[in-house]
């Protein structure tokens, strides 16, 4: 099942209780994690794939529980570590509810969803115009 939502401008999705970020187009592995690891503050470092997933998978970094990752672009990375972050984000983007319940969500619903007060949210963006591209792309390499 694709988790990433594809939207176009979707800093209507912005507010106070929420961490946004916007992910810079980078060309190597470790300068996408490290960008990551800086920008939102993690707690745990590495430039590798086991700890960017164990920092988005956590949230112990952050007192707010609620996290976009906004893409303008697909970063530059090679097809092997395109895969393995597509599959990641993919992966670890969830909302919670306080019953500890996996929510399911959708372009249509996410901001309800965000206002609504949820126990850990991790929402990954792409422009809609990569949709297509990226759920070929992961349903070709999984």
């Amino acid at each position: 099942m694709l988790k990433i939502l594809f939207i176009n401008n979707p800093e209507y999705l912005k507010a106070e209780d929420v961490i946004w970020f916007d992910v810079p187009q980078n060309k190597e592995k470790e300068d996408l994690i490290s960008s990551l690891e800086i920008g939102l503050n993690f707690l745990v470092g590495g430039t590798n794939w086991d700890s960017l997933d164990e920092n988005l998978r956590t949230a112990e970094w952050t007192s707010k529980k609620k996290v976009v990752l906004s893409h303008h672009f697909l970063p530059k990375l090679n097809e092997k570590d395109l895969k393995t972050y597509l599959c990641l984000l993919n992966e670890d983007s969830l909302i919670v509810d306080r019953d500890n319940k996996e929510l399911p969500f959708s372009e249509e619903n996410v901001g309800n969803i965000l206002k609504a007060n949820p126990k850990w949210a991790l929402i990954v963006i792409f422009p809609k115009n990569l949709k297509e591209k990226i759920s070929t792309f992961l349903a070709k390499n999984n």
